[in-house]
């Protein structure tokens, strides 16, 4: 994830967006946990 052009909304949102909707029902709940202990200050953002 150090390229520019590699960033979360362009690359890693829709490969999860995808294989999510292959996996769970559109209205089903998902709860989704991330570990964030190593990354220090860097955030996700608001998607």
């Amino acid at each position: 994830m150090d390229l520019p052009q590699l960033t979360f909304e362009s690359l890693w949102f829709p490969f999860f967006t995808q294989r999510l909707s292959q996996e769970f029902s559109a209205g089903e709940t998902l709860y989704i946990a991330i570990d964030r202990t190593r990354w220090c200050a860097v955030n996700l953002g608001k998607i």
